[in-house]
């Protein structure tokens, strides 16, 4: 059904999809001399404002964002692990990481390996294992936001046409039924975020760890930040025509109140 709502041939759309992950940027094109190619999420952030000077106020927030799924990743996994130490010997955690890392198309895993030479450490291996969980918690929300909610976009095809015939100013009938069919098969409403009651899926943990909140508490503190967090983006957006430009713009992609968990990315 895809391939008959763009304006490729069979080839040119396997040829952009193979050339897909080398276009992306979110960290695997940073060198070796800058301590690349960088897997974690937070850490690319930061790379791009020290390193590029790339401070815009969609990072800021995803930066923000990535703060409060770390810590409820970090608070989370206390509750089942009494150390780090636990947390790296876990043989699915490492086979989940690993399998991540070999998979990847944008970088091979010896780059990766390179850059990790001699971080063999408990504590560098927990941290990268927390970081894939970040980015996996971002990518299925603020990244599928930011690039796979595209329903609204496309249900004007005089505005935005998966395809158009040269010289026309809207696609075609055709093109517009074939999209819509095609939305209406991937376009279901995902569960939200921010609002939704997930403890119910909790395990329960075989003993308390020291110090150690309980899940529940966990995700009770997490969705409370991310309360927060909606009300400074409302705040940010109310105040759009108040900044200069190019600051002067609303910004909704990564307000928690309108993320879903897209649990099929």
């Amino acid at each position: 059904m895809a391939p008959r709502c763009f304006g490729f041939t069979d080839d040119s759309l396997h040829l952009a999809f193979a050339a897909a992950p080398k276009l992306i940027k979110s960290g695997s094109e940073v060198g070796p001399e800058d301590g690349g190619p960088i897997m974690d999420r937070i850490e690319y952030i930061k790379y791009l404002r020290e390193k590029k000077g790339i401070d815009t106020e969609y990072n800021r927030q995803c930066l923000e964002f990535a703060l409060i799924l770390e810590k409820f990743v970090v608070d989370y996994m206390a509750c089942y692990y009494p150390s780090h130490a636990d947390v790296v010997r876990d043989p699915e955690l490492l086979a989940l990481l690993q399998q991540f890392l070999h998979q990847l198309h944008s970088v091979t895993y010896g780059q990766v390996f390179q850059a990790t030479f001699g971080q063999d450490s408990v504590e560098a291996i927990y941290k990268r294992i927390v970081a894939l969980l970040v980015n996996i918690m971002f990518m299925v929300t603020v990244g599928h936001e930011q690039v796979g909610a595209i329903e609204v976009y496309v249900q004007e095809a005089s505005w935005c046409a998966f395809r158009w015939v040269p010289g026309a100013t809207a696609g075609t009938k055709q093109a517009a039924t074939s999209t819509a069919l095609l939305m209406s098969f991937t376009s279901l409403q995902m569960p939200k975020l921010l609002g939704d009651d997930w403890t119910h899926l909790f395990p329960k943990p075989s003993g308390p760890s020291h110090g150690a909140k309980s899940p529940e508490e966990c995700f009770r503190i997490f969705q409370e930040e991310l309360q927060a967090m909606s009300k400074k983006c409302d705040a940010y957006n109310d105040a759009a025509a108040s900044r200069p430009f190019p600051e002067c713009f609303p910004l909704y992609v990564v307000n928690p109140k309108h993320l879903e968990t897209s649990i099929s990315v």
